[in-house]
C-alpha cells in the first residue's frame, strides 16, 4: 500500500476513499500498532460511522456512506440500527463501487472484479 493513514480519522478516510477492507488490511495502511488500529475501529464502530460487512465472504468494515450502495449493488446485510438518512437508495450502487476501486487499484481486470465483489463476469462486463 502506498500512504499510510494517521490516528482514528485517519483509518475512517481509508473506508470513505477506498471502501470496505478487512481489519489486516486498514491495519497494513495505518502507521499505528494493532492495539491502536483495533481502538479506533472500536470508537469508530461504538458511534456508528463504520459497520461490517460480509461482502464475498469476508468481513470488512465499511463507511456508513456506503451502507446504501453495498445493500443495493451487493445485498449486504446491514445492521438494524444504521440511521436512516444512510438507508436512501442511490442512483448507481454498482457502478460507484466499481469506480471507487478502480481508482484506487491498478490495471484491474473484470474477473478481479468479479472476484473482490462476489459477482458474475457477466456483470461485471456489463
Amino acid at each position: 500500500p502506498g500512504r499510510r493513514a494517521k490516528g482514528e480519522e485517519g483509518l475512517f478516510d481509508l473506508l470513505r476513499e477506498l471502501g470496505p477492507m478487512t481489519v489486516e488490511d486498514l491495519a497494513q495502511r495505518h502507521t499505528g500498532s494493532s492495539e491502536e488500529v483495533a481502538s479506533y475501529l472500536e470508537n469508530l464502530l461504538a458511534v456508528k460511522r463504520i459497520f461490517p460487512a460480509m461482502i464475498s465472504g469476508q468481513e470488512r468494515l465499511a463507511c456508513i456512506d456506503d451502507a446504501a450502495r453495498l445493500r443495493d449493488a451487493l445485498g449486504v446485510r446491514l445492521p438494524e440500527s444504521l440511521p436512516e438518512i444512510y438507508l436512501h437508495r442511490v442512483s448507481y450502487p454498482l457502478r460507484d463501487l466499481f469506480l471507487r476501486y478502480l481508482r484506487a487499484h491498478a490495471l484491474v481486470t473484470a474477473e478481479q472484479l468479479a472476484h473482490e465483489f462476489s459477482l458474475g463476469i457477466a456483470i461485471v462486463e456489463e
